[in-house]
């Protein structure tokens, strides 16, 4: 087992998260304990999808989202200060 920091860009998510008409997108950095680069993608993105700043109601939801993970990278150890926030973008400006 290892840690991994995952970069993380979601696009094309509900404005409504941010109280936008415009669709969203998002880029975030998330650190999870691992067996493998695989395994690591996987938690993040089960960390992402119980993420309550990323829960709308299910009609407000958009077919296109998608989530991609930029880079994926092995730490030392366990960070000292676990990565939590987002930085968030109107898709198309």
């Amino acid at each position: 087992m290892g840690w991994y920091s995952c970069v993380i860009h979601g696009e094309n998510f509900p404005g409504v998260i941010l109280g936008r008409k415009e669709k969203i997108g998002f880029y975030a950095t998330r650190a999870v304990e691992a067996d493998s680069v695989e395994d690591a993608e996987a938690k993040a993105l089960e960390e992402l999808q119980q993420e309550p700043k990323l829960a709308v109601d299910e009609e407000e939801l958009t077919e296109d989202a998608q989530v991609y993970f930029e880079q994926i990278t092995q730490l030392p150890g366990r960070p000292k200060d676990m990565p939590t926030g987002f930085t968030w973008y109107v898709v198309g400006t």
